[in-house]
């Protein structure tokens, strides 16, 4: 035919090599070479395309590609991804939950209790991602569940008073003892010290002829040298001029008083300068004076044996 130049526009039949096959393409006019209607062949043999395998996606966004037939720990899409033909949360293992690192694992964790509060004792679960690269559960010790807790028992807190008495409680895995009574108003007559200062009754104001005001039924009021007063028990029955060797063998409104005749009785509180005593006795002082408030007490005594 003779040569032919590429600016002449004719016709002609190019051949072209498609891995290893002659490929006739179609006839087409051109005033330079062109890859028209042809398929590119590439270095590799085949047709361009993305780096996964034909038919299986990518393992993970922005991670490689998983390798068929991995090992135990390796990343996986699939099943057959894995020479234990098991894949579970991406990654391969013989069975179950399979993992990398025990934060795989936080399913499987479960929070602090307190298993046996007499004795402090707990525990708390941890998911951890074994050796085989599988996850399990693991107990950890863990008494934090038990803080606060009473343990059983009581215990002395080492305060004064009706405070005293605490309570076993758990804290970090030990008992400690716990203040469960507080401060209060002091009862008079009662004999605890409410207010926890060490003293029971104390800052009671009470009227010796009417104790039970003050100091509640079953209780002396008692005047003293300086003027306060203290709630005293227990009463016992006697009455006027019985005989007595103390004063809770006396009522509520008697002491035990021993008189000049080496004889022994109880005697009702009187106010000096009152007529709180019958006709017949006399409101008699005691040495040394006792009071209550700035009012001198004594008792009624008729002077006999």
């Amino acid at each position: 035919m003779g040569l032919v130049a590429w600016n002449y526009r004719l016709k002609w039949s190019s051949i072209r090599l498609l891995a290893g096959v002659v490929v006739l393409s179609s006839c087409a006019e051109a005033t330079t070479p062109s890859d028209a209607g042809a398929i590119i062949v590439t270095a590799d043999g085949g047709p361009d395309s993305p780096d996964a395998r034909p038919g299986q996606p990518d393992a993970r966004p922005g991670q490689p590609d998983a390798i068929p037939g991995g090992q135990n720990g390796s990343l996986c899409a699939g099943n057959g991804d894995c020479a234990s033909n098991h894949c579970q949360n991406g990654f391969c293992c013989a069975s179950g939950d399979c993992c990398a690192v025990d934060t795989h694992c936080s399913a499987y964790d479960q929070p602090p209790t307190c298993d046996v509060v007499a004795s402090c004792t707990g525990s708390h679960v941890d998911g951890t991602c074994t050796a085989a690269f599988q996850c399990t559960s693991t107990t950890v010790s863990d008494a934090s569940a038990c803080n606060g807790l009473l343990s059983g028992g009581t215990c002395s807190t080492g305060l004064l008073g009706a405070c005293a008495l605490g309570a076993n409680e758990c804290s970090g895995g030990t008992t400690t003892c716990a203040q469960t009574v507080f401060p209060t108003t002091e009862v008079c007559g009662d004999g605890v010290d409410q207010d926890c200062d060490g003293t029971p009754d104390d800052g009671c104001a009470c009227d010796p002829l009417n104790p039970v005001a003050a100091c509640g039924a079953g209780a002396h009021c008692l005047p003293t040298t300086t003027g306060a007063t203290v709630c005293n028990s227990p009463i016992g029955a006697g009455g006027q001029y019985s005989t007595c060797v103390s004063r809770a063998e006396c009522g509520a409104v008697y002491e035990c008083v021993n008189t000049p005749f080496a004889t022994t009785y109880c005697m009702q509180w009187c106010r000096i300068g009152f007529a709180d005593c019958s006709i017949f006795d006399t409101c008699t002082g005691l040495a040394p004076a006792i009071y209550a408030g700035a009012q001198e007490y004594g008792v009624c005594y008729d002077g006999f044996p």
